[in-house]
């Protein structure tokens, strides 16, 4: 099962996606982590890094690359901000408590 976690900054995704990945002992991939890891690839700042996405639409595309392609795998928690995390749900389910299983959102 993949499970999708995506909300505005603040909202406490990333808190819910470790509570869900440690009680289901699912593997957390948080878009942040892929934007960073993308930052030192290039070796340059975050603060930069973020200044030239806003500028190259590839960047964006190469995050959301790289969570498609994690999140082909099961039993995973994906959760990301912003744009990515709206085209996530095209290569991943959601699962709510307590809701029968399907596409939120």
């Amino acid at each position: 099962m993949r499970v999708t976690i995506g909300g505005p900054p603040g909202s406490g995704t990333t808190t819910v996606a470790k509570i869900v990945s440690k009680k289901l002992q699912y593997t957390h991939v948080y878009t942040g982590d892929i934007f960073r890891n993308l930052a030192k690839e290039k070796n340059m700042s975050l603060e930069d890094f973020s200044k030239l996405a806003e500028k190259d639409f590839s960047i964006d595309m190469e995050v959301d690359r790289r969570q498609k392609e994690l999140g082909a795998n099961d039993n995973i928690i994906l959760e990301g901000g912003g744009c990515h995390a709206s085209r996530v749900h095209n290569s991943a389910s959601q699962y709510v408590p307590g809701k029968p299983q399907g596409h939120y959102g």
